[in-house]
């Protein structure tokens, strides 16, 4: 049994552990004010750089996968599904687009695949997804995917945020 998926394959996307070449690919996804204007202030990229060096090298730590075209192979992101920073039990679904992908459906999809993906794995009874009040475009993504409103949850170094949640499909 696998804790994370390593290749994910939707209609449109690959969905793949990173690898040394994405580097810049993350880097400068970071760099977007637009894309991060939710996320609250990032490092300096020199120190982004050194922290995804050593992400590259031990997958386990944080099991993000990059999001690319079928067709192109272009870059449009990041997405993980994996346990969250508690006790609970319950599994973390996140994402990170471009700003080119922002209503092409990319973030649906994606997150569609990866909540198919954790319902296979027997241990994952619940899956939750953080997101910042002002940033309607997530909180729309996370209702399609029936995800419910919850409150608010604790995040680490971030203190408590809104959270949307679903548990296994009977």
């Amino acid at each position: 049994m696998t804790s994370h998926p390593n290749v994910l394959a939707t209609n449109c996307f690959i969905l793949a552990f990173r690898v040394p070449d994405d580097l810049k690919d993350l880097l400068d996804l970071d760099d977007d004010p637009d894309v991060i204007r939710y996320v609250g202030p990032t490092p300096p990229r020199s120190e982004r750089e050194v922290d995804w060096v050593n992400v590259l090298q031990t997958q386990d730590r944080r099991p993000v996968l990059t999001i690319r075209s079928r067709d192109t192979s272009e870059f449009m992101g990041w997405a993980f599904l994996r346990p969250y920073k508690d006790d609970s039990g319950d599994w973390e679904l996140g994402y990170r687009l471009k700003k080119s992908a922002w209503g092409q459906g990319v973030g649906t999809e994606v997150a569609q695949a990866l909540l198919d993906w954790g319902w296979q794995q027997p241990q994952i009874q619940t899956i939750v997804a953080i997101y910042e009040a002002e940033n309607t475009a997530s909180l729309n993504i996370m209702l399609k995917l029936g995800m419910i409103p919850m409150g608010q949850r604790h995040y680490p170094n971030e203190g408590l945020l809104p959270y949307c949640a679903v548990t296994r499909p009977v």
